[in-house]
């Protein structure tokens, strides 16, 4: 971070020595844009930290509708509609003797259609019992996590930021006291 404030004009610093014999004694100068460009910096790194928990919670909320997906209503539907399809083959089976032969297997696939709409009645009973609330829970889980990730990623930043820079920061601070 030093070195971007370097760059970008905000601070300034001088080593002294030379080649042959370094102090490691820095100097550092300041200017007023200097502590704007820092906590520019710290609000840059927190949205772009925040932007990628963003995208995470995205993928993570599409994994959890490809496993909760399960829509009773949308597969009732199509049920039904199947249903009304074979109603109107039957009718024209009955009206045309020619077709009279597929009159069996027709009934045969309305009696697994019967059976599939049972079966997809139990299941709506245990997907509004067990498998909905998951849903809701496992949604308030997400968003409990993002929040924690966040706070805990600005804090983490703030900290190595901090720690990082304690030496120019304190000389910077001593520059303000005197």
């Amino acid at each position: 971070m030093m070195k971007s404030l370097g760059e970008e004009g905000k601070i300034g610093w001088q080593i002294y020595g030379d080649e042959e014999i370094y102090y490691p004694d820095f100097e550092y100068t300041y200017n007023k844009n200097t502590f704007k460009f820092i906590r520019e910096h710290i609000i840059l790194r927190i949205r772009e930290d925040r932007e990628s928990l963003l995208r995470q919670v995205s993928e993570l909320k599409n994994e959890l509708k490809s496993v909760y997906g399960f829509s009773p209503t949308s597969i009732s539907n199509k049920i039904q509609d199947t249903n009304e399809n074979i109603e109107k083959l039957l009718k024209t089976i009955k009206e045309n003797k020619m077709l009279s032969s597929l009159e069996n297997p027709v009934l045969e696939f309305a009696e697994y259609t019967r059976k599939i709409k049972d079966i997809n009645e139990s299941y709506q009973d245990i997907y509004e019992v067990i498998i909905k609330p998951i849903q809701k829970e496992g949604e308030k889980g997400v968003r409990a996590t993002v929040r924690w990730a966040i706070i805990s990623i600005t804090v983490a930043t703030l900290i190595s930021i901090v720690v990082s820079n304690w030496s120019s920061i304190k000389t910077i601070l001593y520059g303000l006291t005197k």
